[in-house]
């Protein structure tokens, strides 16, 4: 049996990026990231515009 790892990140983008700009981007990142990993990988962005103080929080993970 496999085993696959999960990768989530936040990616911060010019606020007046497009929406399709954006996932371009995402996509990118993405794929260059999940080509780094011979096992299967799963890799997860969100996007967050630079300019909002509140994308520089972190963002806990909830390990129950």
């Amino acid at each position: 049996a496999g085993q696959r790892k999960f990768i989530s990140l936040h990616l911060l983008v010019p606020g007046d990026w497009s929406v399709q700009k954006g996932h371009d981007y995402a996509d990118r990142i993405e794929q260059t990231i999940g080509s780094l990993f011979d096992e299967a990988v799963t890799v997860s962005t969100h996007i967050e515009p630079v300019e909002d103080p509140a994308s520089m929080n972190d963002i806990g993970l909830d390990r129950k």
